[in-house]
């Protein structure tokens, strides 16, 4: 029989804390590295971008395409994004954004928008 008053030899706590512990030192950087490579293979892949509210949702920024306002009186104007006090980046450039500047500005009667180096649409004013 043991000495009660001895060493503990039977792996009681101490050995299942040091399993555990040993555990753990594989299992959290196991997790966090997942965690890491596949969102960068992910976005790296040149794969669709994620659907929206993803793990990426505001990590790119719109682009601005080159937009010209045309006035009644001929003249033309840029037309950015601190045109319509806009700070964010997330601001898309679509028919209702131009819709509603058309309202604000009643001199303007035309857009001219500018996506691609060939191609540009004209966006013309309702009742204009």
């Amino acid at each position: 029989m043991g000495d009660p008053d001895g060493p503990d030899r039977s792996g009681g706590p101490a050995r299942v804390a040091g399993r555990k512990g040993r555990l753990a030192a594989w299992v959290v950087p196991c997790v966090v590295a997942v965690q890491v490579l596949v969102p960068s293979f992910l976005l790296l892949s040149g794969a669709d971008r994620p659907a929206r509210f993803g793990w990426h949702m505001y990590s790119t920024v719109p682009t601005w395409p080159d937009v010209t306002a045309v006035h009644a009186d001929g003249t033309a104007s840029e037309f950015t994004r601190r045109s319509i006090r806009a700070g964010r980046g997330d601001v898309a450039l679509d028919d209702a954004l131009l819709d509603a500047a058309c309202r604000g500005d009643r001199s303007i009667v035309e857009f001219h928008v500018r996506r691609a180096p060939d191609t540009t649409d004209v966006h013309r004013c309702a009742g204009r």
